[in-house]
């Protein structure tokens, strides 16, 4: 048996999650026979398949997932209205290791849900057994969610009794909702006693990688300096993204440094409705930068917004990777999807809170350094990128040269942000393929890859990484161990999912 997941149809939120996971997956035929060819499916149409034929795949022992509407025509499953502005896998029987997930739906439920309480601690999830299969039924919306790109204001943990430091991000949790979607998928592969085989996210099988982002926003030279002779102390190599209009009569300054990668943040500081005015404000941009003999590859929009129009201004000038708040934080890599297609520039997500929203949450330069350790620990847990976001006009320098040594400590790999693009491309274009046949893994690879490496994640194991390249795979068969997607203890999420005065304060001044 092939080990991929069946989509019924070309699908761009199931398409996003699977790619950025890793998971292999292709169109399913039209008939139960080839339905049968895959361990599990994704139920994204209810046209192309007569309801009969795929109870009937279910109930020879397949898997699926869908959405309530969607088991309600085909399983039958009742379902009812549920409001959800986060779910909580806390002491879920399924999903317990992952964190509260922020997710605003008005959306339909199956009335039988058993898993991923809500904000008030009612089921929004139903995974069922059917026949000699299993089904997982999330709510209404949720694939759709993958696409969102509306911000709005947002808690991050805490670490002590100060206030919650917060900065507007996407609505929606993304990066939450894909280690759900991962954790369903593992447990069906698990149901039909396979292993669930992924492309590991980082180069050589590190558990993650770090990156320092800096927005200069109006820096002084002397602050610029500051940090950069920090980066030098540690042998840092970040990449700045340059706020061009305020930097015009020091942009020397950046064109000397060795060893940083140089992109754009903008001219004006700010954002535009249209592609025109976006396009226009980023050539002026581009300009300074190239008559300094800086060739950027990376872009970050103002504010961390983000949207279509600024998409196709931004794909326009071909840069390799762009960053923002709207598509995502926290999160890996991906091609965000607009429409019924994705943009053109892989989006890098970081970590958005910067020392100047901790220093509105009340937070000394101890409790700083204490927020971002807790935020790498989690990040690497999680098996995500570490990716930090600074201004030099914050200065807070003494954070980050504990910061930069706890990286260290820590043995994460560095590098630039265009560099993880570059991995993530190359990663991206991978050909490979995983058969089940006689008891055995068979992996099959195009071009074999020092750097890739192959996660097998069998029944009730931990994953496992195996080199990039053909090989066949059984008990015997060495390879590296790995805790995936491990979770850290954070705040209640009740108590962190409140909308307070002083982040209204924050979205109206």
């Amino acid at each position: 048996m092939k080990l991929s997941i069946g989509l019924l149809k070309p699908d761009v939120h199931w398409t996003h999650w699977l790619l950025q996971s890793g998971i292999p997956f292709d169109i399913a035929g039209d008939s139960a026979q080839q339905l049968a060819d895959f361990p599990a499916i994704v139920i994204n149409d209810t046209a192309l398949f007569h309801p009969a034929k795929i109870q009937k795949y279910v109930t020879d022992g397949g898997c699926a997932i869908c959405e309530a509407s969607v088991a309600e025509t085909i399983f039958v499953v009742p379902t009812r209205r549920l409001k959800i502005t986060h779910l909580q896998p806390a002491n879920d029987i399924f999903f317990n290791h992952l964190p509260a997930v922020q997710l605003p739906l008005n959306s339909r439920v199956a009335t039988s849900a058993n898993a991923l309480t809500n904000q008030n601690g009612t089921f929004t999830t139903a995974v069922l057994p059917f026949g000699d299969g299993k089904i997982v039924i999330f709510p209404d919306g949720f694939a759709a969610a993958s696409a969102t790109f509306r911000t709005c204001r947002v808690n991050f943990p805490r670490y002590g009794d100060e206030r919650f430091p917060s900065e507007r991000v996407c609505a929606v949790d993304k990066s939450g909702l894909r280690k759900i979607v991962f954790s369903a998928i593992v447990q069906l592969f698990a149901h039909r006693k396979l292993p669930l085989v992924f492309c590991w996210p980082f180069a050589d099988g590190a558990t993650s990688r770090f990156s320092f982002r800096i927005d200069t926003d109006f820096a002084h030279p002397n602050e610029i300096t500051a940090l950069h002779d920090l980066l030098k102390k540690h042998n840092i190599s970040a990449t700045w993204f340059v706020e061009t209009r305020s930097a015009q009569n020091h942009i020397d300054l950046f064109a000397k440094m060795t060893n940083q990668e140089i992109a754009l943040h903008c001219f004006r500081h700010a954002i535009f409705d249209t592609t025109g005015e976006n396009a226009r404000d980023i050539r002026r941009g581009l300009n300074i930068l190239q008559h300094a003999g800086i060739r950027p590859k990376g872009f970050a929009a103002p504010f961390g917004e983000w949207h279509p129009q600024l998409a196709a201004a931004i794909s326009g000038q071909q840069f390799g990777y762009s960053s923002e708040f709207a598509p995502g934080y926290d999160d890996l890599p991906s091609w965000p999807a607009i429409g019924d297609g994705f943009s053109e520039t892989l989006q890098i997500p970081v970590h958005p809170v910067s020392t100047g929203r901790l220093h509105w949450a009340k937070h000394s330069p101890a409790q700083m350094i204490d927020y971002y350790r807790a935020t790498i620990d989690r990040q690497v847990a999680a098996n995500d990128p570490v990716i930090l976001y600074h201004h030099p006009g914050q200065k807070n320098l003494v954070v980050f040269d504990s910061i930069f040594e706890y990286i260290r400590a820590k043995k994460i790999p560095a590098g630039t942000m265009a560099e993880f693009a570059e991995w993530w491309q190359f990663r991206d274009q991978l050909n490979w393929r995983a058969d089940w046949l006689d008891n055995k893994l068979n992996l099959a690879v195009e071009h074999p890859s020092e750097k890739a490496r192959l996660a097998v994640i069998f029944p009730g194991e931990k994953c496992r990484l195996f080199q990039f390249a053909d090989q066949i795979i059984d008990d015997t068969t060495d390879a590296v161990q790995r805790d995936y997607q491990q979770s850290v203890t954070q705040n209640a999420p009740g108590e962190q999912h409140k909308y307070t005065a002083q982040m209204l304060v924050h979205d109206i001044t």
